[in-house]
C-alpha cells in the first residue's frame, strides 16, 4: 500500500467516527445555490487527507549515510513521526485556534495524530539509488532535512486549501468559484503549520543492500514519501 488521498481519506474518517459518532448526521445543502446534500465532516476530512498526501508526495527528503563503495539499492523505509513532535504540534494548533476543552482537544487529534498514525501505515521512504555506495546505512533526520517543515507548511496550505476549494462546499455564501470561508482558511493555516512541524521532525533508518568492499563512504542522499 502506498500514501494517496484516496487511500488515507476512509481511514482518518473512520477514526474520526470512532471520537465523534454523531457526525455521520452532520449532513447540509443549499438548493438556492446549487450545494448538493452532502456531509461536513467527511467532505472536510477528505480536502485534507487529499490535500495532505498531495503535499507529502511532492516533498524531497534526505538521509546520510555510510557504508562501504560497491552497488546497492535501498530498501524501502517506513518514516516514523516522533509522538513527543505530533502531542506539541496538537498543544500548538489548540493554543493558535484559541480553542480549548474536551472536544477541541478530540477534534486536534482526529485531524492531527490519527492522521500521522496513518500515514506511518500507509507510506514509505523511497531513497534513489546512490552511485558507488555499496552496503551501508542511512538516517532521515530533522538534522539532514532542515527545511523540509517550512515547505511542507507552505505546500500543505495550498494544496488543502484547493482541495476544499474545489469541493464546492466552503465556499463563502456557498457562492462558486468564491475562496473558502475565514474560518476554514484559518483552520487550513494552523493544520499546514501542525503538519509541517511533524514532518519536518521524520525519522526514518534506510538500508542499503548490496555489494560492498573495504573502502568507507559517506554522503547524503535523497529520495521521495510515496
Amino acid at each position: 500500500m502506498s500514501l494517496s488521498g484516496s487511500v488515507l481519506t476512509p481511514l482518518l474518517y473512520t477514526d474520526y467516527l470512532a471520537i465523534f459518532p454523531n457526525a455521520v448526521s452532520a449532513n447540509r445543502q443549499n438548493g438556492d445555490k446549487g450545494i448538493s446534500k452532502h456531509n461536513v465532516p467527511f467532505e472536510l476530512v477528505a480536502g485534507v487527507s487529499r490535500g495532505f498526501a498531495t503535499a507529502l508526495l511532492s516533498m524531497k527528503v534526505f538521509d546520510t549515510f555510510a557504508g562501504t563503495v560497491g552497488a546497492s539499492t535501498p530498501q524501502l523505509a517506513v518514516p516514523i513521526f516522533n509522538p513527543g513532535i505530533v502531542a506539541a504540534a496538537e498543544v500548538a494548533f489548540l493554543a493558535s485556534m484559541g480553542w480549548g476543552g474536551a472536544v477541541a482537544n478530540d477534534f486536534a487529534s482526529a485531524l492531527i495524530s490519527s492522521l500521522f498514525t496513518r500515514v506511518s501505515q500507509i507510506s514509505q521512504i523511497q531513497m534513489s539509488v546512490y552511485p558507488s555506495l555499496g552496503t551501508g546505512t542511512g538516517v532521515v533526520s530533522a538534522v539532514s532535512n532542515s527545511t523540509l517543515g517550512t515547505e511542507m507548511t507552505s505546500r500543505c496550505k495550498e494544496t488543502i486549501i484547493e482541495e476544499l476549494q474545489q469541493s464546492g462546499y466552503f465556499s463563502i455564501d456557498d457562492n462558486s468559484g468564491e475562496p473558502i470561508t475565514p474560518q476554514v482558511a484559518s483552520l487550513v493555516d494552523k493544520l499546514a503549520t501542525a503538519y509541517g512541524t511533524v514532518v519536518g521532525g521524520v525519522f526514518s533508518s534506510i538500508v542499503y543492500t548490496g555489494t560492498g568492499s573495504s573502502t568507507p563512504i559517506s554522503g547524503t542522499n535523497i529520495g521521495t514519501f510515496i
